[in-house]
Order: C-alpha cells, then structure tokens, then sequence
C-alpha cells in the first residue's frame, strides 16, 4: 500500500508549485531506524529498545511491557537553516492507547543534542498531518529535531513522512496579532498573569503543569473538584469580534461532570457559561466570545467540574479576532482518472496567492479528527505538492495517472488557510 502511495507521490511534479526549501525529508522507508544521520537516546538508561523501524516504513516506538518507563529520542541530524526566514516541520503521527498517553513531543536542540526544548506537544489527537512551526529557529545554522517519546506500558507511536522544510501549511497571511497567547511550555501553571479559582474549597491540586499543557487530573480521593484557570483581564475595547482558540484533550470522558470555557467582566467575581464539552476531544476548539468584543475588561476561565476518574489538559490557547475559518467558500473537483492519462486536481475559492494543500489516502475515507476538523480520509495520508492560488483563488495541479493504478480508490481534500475543502473519492477506470 504504502509503494502505491509513494508511487502517486513521485509523479505529481508538475503544476502550479509554491517556490520552497526542503531542507530534510525522511519517509523511513528503508525500514532503517535511526536512518543515516539520524541518531537515538535514551534518557533514562532503561532497557527499552526504544525507537525502531515497524518494518512497514515507520518509525516506531513500542510500549515495551515490563522494562518500566521509556524515554527516548529520535534525532534528526544537525540542520543549516540559516537560509531561511520561516521553517516548519511536518509529519505523520499515530499513537495506540492514547488514554494511557504519558508524554509525546517534538523538541529542538542547537547545541548537538545536549539539551533540548519541547515546541510541540501531541495531546493524543492523532492528527494526520501535523505541522509544526519552527520559524523562532530559521536563520540558526545547527538545529536539531528530536521526536521525544516518554511512556510506560500501554502507550505506542509511530511517526512517518517527516518533511522539513519552509512552506507554511496554512497559507496566504499570517494571522492578526494575538491578543494572547500560551503555550504553556515553560511549565508553569498558572503562567505569570493568570490565576487559579478552587470554586468549592476542595484539597484539590486544581489546574497543574504536566508535559508542556495545562492539566486538572481526576484526584481520586479528594472529592468533587470544581476549578477555574483563568486568563489575565484582556481589553477588546478595540475589537468587533474575538475568538478563543485551543486544543484540549480530556481522559475517562465517561465519566465527564463538567468541562466549559466562561467569561468574566468583573475581574472573577462572577462567571458565564459560553462553551461546554461533551467529550468530543475536538483537536483546535475555536470558542466565539464576540459578545464581548467592544468590552475593557474580559476573562477567560477554563473551568474542570469532576470527581475521579476524569481528567483534562489544555494547550495552546490563543485569543484573537480571527475565526479560523480561513479563504471559505472552497470547492475541490478531480477530473476523471484514468490509468495512464492525465488527471487535474482544483479547487476554487481559496484565498488569493495562499497556499493550497491536498492531502490523499489510499486506505480508506475515515473519518478522523484533525487540527482542521474532521477529514474523510484513513491514515496513512500522504499529501502532494503545495499549490499557490492565483488571483482569483483557484489552484489546480495536473498529473499522469500511473498505468497499473486501475481500480484504485483515491479518498482525498484539500485545505486553504486552515479550511478544508470537500472530500472526493474517486476510482482510477
């Protein structure tokens, strides 16, 4: 399956192309782990074999039953991205047991591997394709990738396709300034500026750092818990709309009390409702709180009702005046496909002179949740080429069809400006 796919990829290279740097590009498919270059540690001197090749052109790291708890990262040689103005990282991740996630990273060093920095942090969402911004590097000469791997019996991950290069996966322009933004990487909790409420005066530990988020565990024995992280007092006097975006994961969501974004315009004192999970782990939450834009004085609360055993992290929180919901309007068609003649993808409505991506499978229509939504396309996902839309927002790519690919089924769509398109799922005749 997977040769089929690369098959696809190899003839897709002809088209309207965004210009681009590839400065790495790893698809383990030599079943070689570390490949050449790359290099492994293990940080914690366990007798774990660590990251190794699946064998179906995956780099893979097993949840090793018995051999206690497994640190381990996967290198990437020293990079040269002193040529660049941007840099991003993008790849394929699947992990199995995600409830029993202990940590999932990817971490940079620009000092040979002696130290390094956690950039990202996967919250079990299993997107796709990941992207990853490595801009706060560009221009250094020695940078390091390390996809770093912490866990115990029964957690797994594979990582796949990584591509590092400097093409911005969302396209057209950069988003509006942030009215706020953490992370929540220097790993503390609550950051400078935000505060914690325990509502009911439980001994619950409430809102902690754990692994690069926010989180609120399930605290067996301690009773009901009823927490709010809460946000520094923001000013949209200046806005017409606001937005809080953020990704949330949340463990045991059976047994889910309660977990809700709220509002506050009088410093804490008093909190509305404006959003609840029902436990749909959505990957990239956009909350509109426009109803307050115009207003000096807005908090935002996370705010964790629960008893054992449920638990919740936050990550990646970002208030702004961007819905996210990109170029909009967007149509994606393919011509018939025919094995042995020429094939065109387009799609239309896309934001003028942005970048156009298409992502396609040959394992199936999904569907599975993303950082975009939900897509209808099954793992592995591949994706071709990044398009440049022209002026009037359209952006095609033809190629020639591979002559054996007939009855082939191609589950594929397309995104602009973090929108996705329609699916397709079309049969080479």
């Amino acid at each position: 399956m997977k040769s089929l796919l690369s098959l696809f990829a190899a003839v897709c290279c002809v088209g309207a192309l965004s210009a681009q740097t590839t400065v790495l590009s790893e698809d383990f498919n030599a079943n070689v782990v570390p490949p050449s270059g790359w290099t492994t540690q293990n940080l914690n001197a366990s007798i774990s074999a660590g990251w190794v090749s699946d064998l179906n052109g995956q780099a893979y790291h097993a949840d090793e039953l018995g051999v206690g708890l497994c640190d381990n990262i996967l290198a990437t040689p020293a990079m040269d991205l002193s040529g660049l103005t941007e840099a991003w990282l993008h790849m394929n991740t699947t992990m199995g047991y995600i409830s029993y996630l202990d940590s999932q990273s990817v971490d940079v060093s620009t000092d040979g591997g002696a130290t390094w920095t956690l950039v990202w942090s996967d919250l079990g969402f299993n997107d796709v394709s990941t992207d990853v911004d490595l801009s706060a590097y560009a221009g250094q000469a020695s940078v390091m990738l390390g996809f770093h791997y912490v866990g115990d019996y029964a957690h797994n991950t594979s990582v796949d396709n990584v591509v590092i290069d400097d093409v911005d996966p969302n396209g057209g322009p950069p988003p509006p300034p942030a009215i706020l933004e953490e992370d929540f990487n220097a790993g503390v909790v609550p950051p400078a500026g935000w505060t914690t409420q325990n509502l009911n005066g439980s001994a619950s530990a409430g809102w902690v750092a754990s692994a690069g988020k926010a989180y609120h565990a399930d605290e067996a024995g301690v009773g009901l818990c009823d927490n709010i992280l809460a946000t520094p007092a923001m000013d949209l006097s200046a806005e017409t709309e606001a937005y809080v975006h953020f990704d949330t994961f949340m463990g045991y969501i059976s047994y889910l009390d309660s977990q809700s974004v709220d509002v506050s315009t009088d410093g804490g004192a008093t909190w509305t409702m404006v959003w609840s999970d029902l436990g749909l782990n959505n990957a990239g939450d956009t909350v509109d709180i426009s109803a307050y834009a115009g207003l000096s004085s807005v908090m935002v609360g996370f705010h964790y009702v629960g008893d054992y055993a449920h638990n919740s992290s936050i990550d990646n929180v970002r208030v702004d005046n961007d819905s996210g919901m990109g170029g909009g309007g967007l149509t994606y068609a393919i011509t018939p496909m025919t094995a042995g003649s020429p094939v065109t993808f387009s799609v239309t409505g896309a934001a003028p002179s942005s970048n156009v991506i298409i992502g396609y499978s040959l394992a199936g229509a999904g569907p599975i949740t993303t950082a975009y939504g939900i897509v209808d396309m099954t793992p592995p996902i591949s994706r071709f080429p990044t398009l440049v839309a022209d002026a009037n927002g359209d952006a095609s790519l033809t190629v020639n069809v591979p002559a054996n690919a007939a009855g082939v089924t191609l589950y594929t769509q397309g995104l602009n400006n973090g929108a996705l398109t329609n699916s397709l799922a079309e049969t080479v005749q």
